[in-house]
């Protein structure tokens, strides 16, 4: 017997009608090239993202087909994430960082059919058009003013493509397990692997996102991405804002640059700062050496999220001394959806908890008083010990 509760889809379009619905003021701060500066509503956002639905569907997308982006985390960026998914077709973020080699397999393994990026990311995508095989335009995410002389094929304007469409729109329907996002994973032997999300994994993650004992997101903070957008969809940033009622502060083109991040937190008043520390990215040089100069000014943050996926206990007990009074570190890989190790509390427990922990070691350390799971130099096979399954979209944690 099936109960009589409202069998409502679990759609990234639904967070996007809640929030403008029920916060249709809420603020979005935006670092852009062209307007460093640029700020406005939930309402403002999700008004632009109805005219890029049609201006994608004039472009020939339907549901299905793969729409590249090689951009950083700003408003432009947060537009394409809910139109892309909400038409039906899966927002494949690149990243940028990889080798152009890496590149070319991943647009082309992946049959981009159009491609959004920053105009700084224009002489790269030059260097490799030629051996991009399905792209059929590059859409640069600026306005007309600030379009760059570029030799890409089917060269178009965001901004100018946004002004042509009506406001309004009728999405397409679909099932809730239709894929909406991808991201290849360089974490690999071999070349780079694709991940799938779907519509109802990823609203699931987004709840489970706002939880207190994960990043603890409500619509009285104000969310400061440091994530990059490319990376496995910031963790979930874009999506738990609109759906929480959260201010969210993107900081573009600088999130790598301490003293342009400390502004921003001091103007902005942002009280949850999401931070990733990868060996792979400069990260590691923003935390130990930009933010320790201005570190004072870090009080500001009321709850710092840390998002780690190698060596907690060379970053964390320093860091967390002097940074915020509440920290969660996780460890987890693309294929997750959900963060598949945590831990969090505060700051003195927290050092004092890695500190005893065997680094060395490749079975995880549970201490009750401070983490739920913590896991020092994951195995290949981590996912299933600790109670992930790859073909799971939200699991439950098992005891280790």
């Amino acid at each position: 017997m099936k109960g009589l509760m409202m069998d409502t889809p679990l759609m990234i379009g639904s967070i996007m009608d809640h929030a403008e619905r029920n916060f249709p003021d809420q603020e979005i701060v935006s670092v852009v090239a062209d307007q460093p500066d640029f700020r406005y509503t939930f309402k403002d956002a999700f008004q632009r993202t109805r005219q890029l639905g049609n201006a994608l569907k004039s472009l020939g997308i339907d549901i299905g087909d793969r729409v590249g982006t090689l951009a950083w985390n700003d408003h432009r960026h947060f537009e394409l994430y809910y139109a892309i998914s909400s038409s039906g077709a899966i927002c494949h973020t690149v990243n940028p960082r990889l080798f152009p080699e890496q590149l070319i397999y991943i647009m082309n393994h992946a049959e981009d059919k159009v491609v959004f990026c920053d105009p700084m990311f224009v002489p790269l995508l030059e260097s490799i058009q030629d051996q991009l095989t399905t792209i059929e335009h590059f859409i640069v995410l600026t306005s007309e003013d600030s379009m760059p002389e570029s030799s890409l094929k089917g060269l178009l304007c965001y901004e100018s493509i946004l002004a042509e469409q009506p406001n309004e729109i009728e999405w397409p329907q679909f099932d809730e397990t239709t894929a909406s996002g991808m991201c290849y994973t360089s974490g690999t032997t071999g070349d780079p692997k694709g991940v799938l999300y779907n519509h109802r994994a990823t609203v699931l993650h987004a709840y489970a996102a706002g939880l207190p004992d994960v990043f603890g997101i409500s619509a009285k903070d104000i969310v400061l991405p440091i994530v990059p957008m490319f990376h496995v969809n910031s963790w979930g940033s874009i999506y738990v804002g609109p759906m929480v009622g959260s201010k969210i502060v993107l900081p573009g083109p600088k999130m790598g640059d301490g003293e342009t991040l400390q502004q921003l937190i001091e103007a902005e008043n942002v009280t949850t700062g999401l931070l990733e520390r990868v060996n792979r990215v400069e990260l590691e040089g923003l935390i130990t050496h930009e933010l320790s100069r201005i570190r004072n000014r870090l009080a500001l943050l009321d709850c710092t999220v840390a998002v780690l996926v190698a060596k907690p206990f060379v970053f964390l007990p320093g860091f967390v001394n002097w940074v915020a009074t509440k920290v969660f570190a996780s460890w987890a890989v693309a294929e997750t959806d959900l963060q598949a190790v945590s831990l969090t509390r505060y700051p003195t427990a927290l050092a004092s908890a890695l500190s005893s922990l065997d680094i060395d070691g490749r079975e995880p350390r549970v201490n009750p008083k401070f983490c739920r799971h913590l896991w020092i130099n994951p195995p290949a096979n981590a996912l299933i010990k600790s109670g992930f399954s790859t073909n799971d979209r939200v699991a439950a944690l098992s005891e280790l």
